[in-house]
């Protein structure tokens, strides 16, 4: 009966990550438990393990982006823009970005996270800071949010 051979090829020297090959003999081993099954499975708990880490991470990221927008509210602030004009511009843009579906989203995938997003970036007016403070300061707040 046929069997599923495993062999790590590694060049002696070579700074290449070790290759698995794997290669099936005749037969219907991969009928059996054990047989071919077995590393479909395993491929399939990876893939499934690293969708998960995907979006366990994407809050992430789109605190460290939210965060970079509102250190660049702040830099507007301080190169003139008023507050006005500057939030009268990013409430134009929430609007434009409601109509792409949620899952399209750049940060404001909903109305909270519109709400927390516009009361940073009012927070940059009103209660100036350097910018990398407001970047700190919203990184954090939304980090513990995600959490949540």
């Amino acid at each position: 009966m046929g069997r599923l051979i495993h062999r790590l090829n590694v060049e002696p020297g070579s700074n290449r990550r070790p290759i698995v090959v794997a290669r099936a003999t005749r037969g219907c081993d991969e009928l059996r438990p054990g047989g071919l099954a077995r590393p479909r499975l395993v491929a399939l708990c990876a893939l499934v393990t690293l969708i998960g880490c995907a979006n366990a991470a994407e809050p992430a990221g789109d605190c460290r982006e939210g965060a970079d927008f509102i250190a660049n509210a702040a830099r507007s602030r301080d190169n003139g823009m008023p507050r006005d004009a500057f939030m009268g511009r990013l409430e134009d843009d929430l609007v434009v970005i409601r109509a792409f579906p949620p899952a399209m989203r750049w940060f404001a995938k909903n109305v909270a996270d519109e709400r927390f997003l516009l009361q940073a970036a009012a927070q940059v007016f009103d209660a100036p800071l350097s910018p990398a403070r407001h970047h700190a300061a919203f990184l954090a707040a939304c980090l513990a949010r995600a959490a949540t």
